[in-house]
């Protein structure tokens, strides 16, 4: 027999090789998903940030009516919005305020990971009613 050798058998580096592994790869998975999370979350900033352009200028626009708008903003991002007068918001008809609330709702429509994805926002702006 020879003296004390020091090192490790095959059989122990197997194991060791065998625990590693068995701990690495739920971590390797939560990374992905963080990962897939992120991606979502990005994909969500720039669809909002899309509807928040578009209606910034629909709101802009000193002649908007009421009706339908469609565009698409690129990217494979589509938007679309609905313009619908709100009577039953306008001021009191005796207050010498000829005011017609509309209220403007942008959808922005987008494809991830083969799912189309929606989201929309809602506003209501003041115009002057019509003669």
């Amino acid at each position: 027999m020879r003296g004390a050798e020091r090192g490790f058998t095959l059989v122990e580096v197997l194991v060791a090789l065998a625990v590693l592994l068995a701990v690495l790869a739920p971590l390797y998975d939560l990374f992905a998903l963080g990962a897939r999370a992120g991606d979502r979350a990005q994909d969500q900033g720039r669809a909002l940030l899309a509807a928040q352009s578009f209606m910034d200028m629909l709101l802009a626009d000193p002649a908007l009516a009421a009706g339908e708008r469609t565009e698409e903003a690129g990217d494979g991002v589509a938007r679309r919005a609905a313009i619908r007068p709100r009577p039953d918001l306008a001021p009191p008809s005796g207050t010498g305020m000829a005011l017609l609330p509309l209220e403007v709702t942008v959808e922005v429509a987008w494809t991830e990971a083969g799912r189309t994805r929606q989201l929309s926002l809602t506003g209501l702006t003041l115009r002057e009613a019509p003669p």
